[in-house]
């Protein structure tokens, strides 16, 4: 018989890591393309937005990632940090 999985305990009070960096463009995508199919007067999905984010982030360049890859390496970063200290203080 299996073993039944013990739940992993989450403090509330750790770090959390950030966004990865599709993750980041795709919350800020999907508001551009919303305002965008509005404008248009297209009453878009969100299945229908997501797959353009997903387009979009796909026809990009590396040069063009960038910016948010910087973003992404700053808040790794960052959260670095403040995982040592809070590992420090446990």
């Amino acid at each position: 018989a299996k073993k039944p999985k013990r739940k992993r305990i989450i403090d509330p009070d750790a770090p959390r890591r950030p966004q990865t960096v599709y993750f980041a463009f795709a919350n800020e995508a999907r508001k551009l393309i919303r305002e965008e199919y509005q404008a248009k007067g297209i009453e878009a999905t969100n299945t229908e937005i997501i797959r353009e984010v997903a387009e979009r982030w796909k026809n990009m360049s590396d040069e063009q990632k960038e910016p948010w890859k910087a973003i992404y390496a700053e808040q790794i970063k960052r959260y670095d940090e403040e995982k040592a200290a809070y590992n420090a203080g446990k």
